[in-house]
């Protein structure tokens, strides 16, 4: 007959009342590893996200109007010719992306004039 009881921690013959138990190895506590316990518990602030409006968190001093131009003119430069390779790949483009093709000698030209 089977019976249905817990099934307890055996005890050593000739020593009543003491159990075995298994010792949990314990390993070093990474640094990283460490954070994240902390941060999960409390202990350390989590940075708030920024809203709309108010100034992010930057390294450098702001760039100046003429450094903001040239990396505006920069990304229509690569956004035109990304627009190249996809008409040599054989896209379709429609008028607004064409129109933007044809701005690419005055981009040039403007690029070149932000940086002198």
């Amino acid at each position: 007959a089977s019976h249905s009881r817990a099934r307890r921690p055996s005890t050593m013959p000739g020593k009543t009342g003491k159990k075995l138990t298994k010792k949990r190895k314990t390993t070093p506590i990474t640094a990283s590893a460490k954070a994240a316990h902390e941060q999960e518990s409390g202990k350390v602030k989590i940075a708030k996200k920024r809203c709309h409006g108010q100034t992010p968190l930057r390294k450098g001093p702001r760039p100046t109007d003429a450094e903001r131009r040239v990396r505006a003119l920069n990304k229509k430069l690569r956004d035109i010719e990304a627009l190249q390779q996809r008409a040599s790949e054989g896209d379709a483009l429609d008028a607004q992306q064409q129109a933007k093709l044809e701005s690419l000698g005055d981009v040039l030209a403007k690029l070149e004039e932000a940086m002198s």
